[in-house]
């Protein structure tokens, strides 16, 4: 089965803002043995330009891809259209929901923002250490409702690994999750690390620099930098939340 799927990909009747766009990939039906897609297409505003496209998911932006792709294609077939109407970014899924929605939306020079469409995928789960010698137990609750309280009873348990001073929890696991998602992110030269200058920028690391065309363009590569790597550093990341448990649990 493949890593990921493209099951749906829905486009909204074009706004009267926008004079014509496309959308070349991804494409319904796709399948991928990556944890990112490519998303490419070209946008023209009617009157106004188009500054970027935003991927949201829940309402959330996940990526903003600037329109810096030169198209004269596009521009020999409607005349006056700016030279750059191009997008094309890799986007990742390690932070959606497994079953995503993603939205489209245009954003104009001067604000505004209009909807394209969604896509809808699944990403299967990836390969997991089986190094691994504590299963996670998640407390979920409302706020000022004696999570702390209940936090220091389970501490006590023999059976269960928690920080014993309070509040009981050092919240570490969210640390490395954190860093699987942001350095398994395909790059993002406008908001992230840059291959020229990530070395200066040490509190700075971002995404990886160099998970992007014309690198990705070479398959194995792109199986490198969007499943091999990806799952290299997830079972890092949960080796070592196991790891620190279980020196919590001899401390």
């Amino acid at each position: 089965m493949a890593l990921l799927e493209i099951t749906d990909v829905s486009l909204t009747p074009p706004d009267e803002s926008i004079r014509a766009w496309y959308l070349q990939s991804p494409t319904s039906g796709s399948a991928l043995d990556r944890t990112a897609f490519e998303l490419s297409g070209w946008l023209i505003g009617r009157e106004v330009p188009v500054r970027e496209i935003r991927v949201v998911e829940d309402g959330v932006v996940l990526r903003t891809i600037p329109l810096i792709v030169p198209r004269p294609d596009v521009v020999a077939l409607y005349p006056g259209a700016p030279r750059h109407t191009g997008f094309w970014s890799l986007v990742g899924t390690l932070g959606t929901q497994r079953d995503f929605t993603l939205v489209l939306r245009a954003v104009l020079d001067d604000g505004t923002e209009i909807e394209l469409g969604s896509i809808r995928g699944r990403r299967a789960p990836i390969a997991a250490s089986t190094r691994t010698r504590l299963r996670p137990l998640l407390l979920t609750s409302l706020a000022r409702t004696g999570t702390t309280l209940l936090m220091g009873h389970l501490s006590s348990h023999p059976a269960i690994v928690a920080d014993r001073a309070y509040p009981y929890d050092v919240f570490a696991a969210r640390y490395w999750l954190y860093m699987l998602r942001v350095l398994s992110e395909p790059a993002n030269h406008n908001d992230s690390s840059h291959p020229g200058d990530f070395s200066g920028e040490l509190w700075t690391i971002g995404s990886n620099p160099f998970h992007v065309a014309p690198l990705t363009s070479d398959p194995a590569l792109a199986d490198l930098l969007g499943r091999t790597y990806v799952e290299r550093l997830a079972r890092f990341c949960q080796e070592s939340i196991d790891e620190f448990y279980a020196a919590v649990a001899v401390s």
